[in-house]
């Protein structure tokens, strides 16, 4: 599975790397995930800790409906080049990204899966193995319906 993935407002993909290694090794190697900055550089992020060194990035320019379309359309762009992938894991505003992008230029992506914990990335072994597991239970079904 060729996973997608966005980091939040004012971080970077280094950043999100490193805050999702447990589930890519709990995944395994048959899960190859891309890592993409975004163009804008910015600001530390909400939430960023404060030990944590730059650059940081942002996908859009601001939130006006012209500056989020940008955004989509380099986003697009990438998953053109890039691509195909098989989802799209966004953190914060990496995650409105893949959800407007799936609304917009990827209708045929069938489920999306979120997290209810807000900006709280699980870290307990139990948390991990549990999201790991809805993760590859989805993968499994894509690969049945013949998506993947």
């Amino acid at each position: 599975m060729k996973i997608l993935t966005l980091h939040g407002l004012g971080s970077s993909a280094s950043m999100l790397k490193e805050q999702i290694a447990p589930f890519m090794r709990e995944l395994g190697p048959s899960y190859q995930f891309t890592f993409v900055d975004g163009e804008i550089p910015c600001g530390r992020g909400p939430g960023v800790p404060h030990w944590a060194t730059g650059p940081f990035f942002s996908y859009a320019a601001g939130f006006s409906p012209p500056q989020v379309q940008n955004a989509l359309d380099r986003l697009d762009q990438f998953i053109r080049e890039k691509g195909p992938f098989d989802g799209i894991l966004g953190f914060s505003l990496g995650a409105a990204l893949a959800m407007l992008h799936k609304k917009l230029c990827m209708a045929s992506l069938t489920q999306v899966h979120t997290h209810k914990g807000a900006h709280d990335i699980p870290f307990t072994r139990s948390d991990v193995k549990s999201i790991v597991s809805s993760i590859r239970n989805v993968a499994e079904e894509l690969i049945e319906w013949g998506a993947g």
